[in-house]
């Protein structure tokens, strides 16, 4: 739903592909996709906001 407010169409179609990819984290672990962040390192932690920010900036101006 957020996908939706922040980009409309692609970012809903966004949002629900990542929640499908994130839904099968839970599905593999046997734990939330919170719980398997907070257990990364801090560099990890960071390279993943760092690479998803690159993506959700990328269809942003791709959509403009």
């Amino acid at each position: 739903m957020l996908g939706f407010i922040v980009l409309n169409v692609p970012g809903a179609i966004i949002g629900g592909y990542y929640g499908n990819r994130s839904g099968k984290v839970r599905d593999m672990k046997g734990v939330s996709v919170y719980d398997a962040y907070c257990k990364l390192s801090a560099s990890r932690r960071q390279e993943i906001l760092s690479n998803l920010g690159k993506k959700f900036l990328t269809v942003a101006i791709s959509s403009s």
